[in-house]
């Protein structure tokens, strides 16, 4: 991974794209060996998604506002920009595995492959899921076999790779369902579903109303919200916010800055109109939320 400051107090690493010949936007790493990002408690963000499957260790891991448990058996899932710390009493042990989207997505000729996963690129899901022991091993059984083809590439290890990572991904898609009640099989929601939720990643700083993404969409207002209130239990206005939300409350807890500076960031008026937004969703201030949790 290579690493680079975001100018605030959050270190951000990013994808060593030149480790294969081959360019396959993927790898495998021991836990123990990642020091810099795992058994440090500095905020840190990843512009790649990643996978830890937890072996051993104790402690709390970080991921925006959840708290989760340390403990063998875990798998914690990041998608990019989230932020995460590692805030753990004894070494970490596991195997990890990052990837970037495309290295998925253009296979699957899927642009929107990623967000068929609740706990990729959702705020609101819990982004963890526990596994009993022959699962597990299971698990770490297909990523070692990930890691032997690194050994040996071959022009169709891409694929090979490709194919091992989409089993394991429906594999923990149906096990997260189980245990969240999430829906077993995401890849039947309507595409609108999909196309919405990375359309409010994308844009959310600049369009604020449902309106505003309908267009983007290509539909009506009332259509994408008849869709969000059936596959979503929400309507598309709430969706909205709570992407907002998520993106002030790291602004808030580690970029440093001024709520008038993140108002401006998230292209709000003025910082009244940005803090009587936040309040009524959180029922405190921003002022209030950065004394209550700042580290």
């Amino acid at each position: 991974m290579n690493s680079e400051s975001t100018g605030d107090d959050v270190r951000h690493f990013d994808f060593y794209r030149e480790k294969y010949e081959a360019k396959i936007l993927i790898d495998i790493g021991r836990i123990e060996s990642l020091e810099n990002m795992i058994r440090t408690p500095q905020p840190h963000t990843l512009g790649f998604y990643e996978v830890n499957f937890i072996s051993g260790g104790d402690g709390t891991f970080m991921l925006d506002e959840y708290a989760l448990p340390i403990r063998p058996g875990q798998v914690f899932f990041t998608s990019p920009g989230q932020v995460r710390r590692w805030l753990s009493s004894e070494p970490v042990t596991g195997i990890v595995l990052f990837f970037e989207p495309h290295f998925l997505a253009t296979f699957f000729s899927d642009p929107l492959f990623l967000y068929r996963f609740p706990f990729f690129n959702n705020p609101v899901k819990y982004p963890a899921l526990t596994l009993d022991s022959k699962f597990f091993e299971r698990s770490l059984d297909m990523l070692e076999q990930i890691e032997a083809e690194f050994e040996k590439l071959q022009n169709d290890s891409p694929h090979l790779i490709r194919s091992i990572l989409y089993q394991l991904m429906i594999q923990l898609n149906r096990t997260y369902a189980g245990q969240h009640e999430a829906v077993s099989d995401d890849t039947r929601l309507n595409p609108i579903v999909f196309s919405f939720r990375k359309a409010v990643d994308e844009h959310f700083k600049q369009h604020k109303t449902v309106e505003e993404f309908a267009d983007l969409l290509h539909i009506t207002p009332g259509h994408l919200n008849k869709v969000c209130l059936k596959h979503l239990k929400k309507n598309a206005s709430m969706i909205i916010k709570e992407r907002i939300m998520l993106e002030a409350k790291r602004l808030i807890l580690y970029s440093g800055k001024t709520i008038s500076e993140i108002a401006y960031e998230l292209n709000y008026a003025d910082s009244s109109n940005f803090s009587r937004f936040f309040s009524s969703l959180q029922q405190e201030s921003p002022v209030e939320f950065r004394e209550r949790l700042s580290f």
